[in-house]
């Protein structure tokens, strides 16, 4: 209220003040990234999102895995520059969860089902950035099962979101 008088009140608009309020960020992966790699992890370089240090972050969006043979899965991970998350990822079609609670980074999902089809997963969580800011990274492997030429795959139009 700006002024009052007996019951009658008066507002006004306000400017907040600078770096007050939040802002919601999100990122969408443009192309579908694929990998046969069952050692290193291949970044989804369009998914990347940058955190401020000392800052809390609720995580959420919707990542398309599939692979190219239908036989293996694949294995996420979720890498930020300092802190701690609690990260779930629960599928839309099916009753698949894996979940890493209050772990430091990389947090890592592991043995995803994305075995024949294209699965949908829920990503959702609460990153909690330390002293140091930088972005927040998803990456992911073919996990073990799979062999030659089979890849795993983060499919285009998968995305994420933060709110601080």
């Amino acid at each position: 209220a700006s002024a009052v008088s007996g019951a009658d009140v008066t507002t006004t608009w306000a400017t907040p003040a600078a770096g007050s309020g939040s802002s919601h960020t999100v990122a969408r992966n443009s192309a579908t990234v694929g990998s046969t790699d069952e050692t290193n992890y291949t970044t989804v370089t369009d998914m990347n999102l940058a955190v401020t240090a000392s800052t809390t972050y609720v995580i959420d969006g919707l990542i398309v895995l599939d692979n190219s043979n239908g036989n293996h899965n694949t294995d996420l991970r979720f890498s930020f520059p300092s802190g701690t998350a609690t990260i779930a990822a629960y599928r839309l079609d099916g009753n698949d969860e894996y979940i890493g609670i209050d772990q430091s980074s990389p947090l890592s999902l592991t043995d995803v089902n994305t075995d024949d089809n294209q699965r949908i997963y829920r990503i959702c969580g609460v990153l909690y950035v330390g002293l140091t800011g930088g972005n927040l990274q998803i990456l992911f492997k073919r996990n073990s099962d799979g062999n030659g030429t089979d890849q795993s795959r983060i499919v285009s139009g998968s995305y994420w979101s933060i709110s601080p």
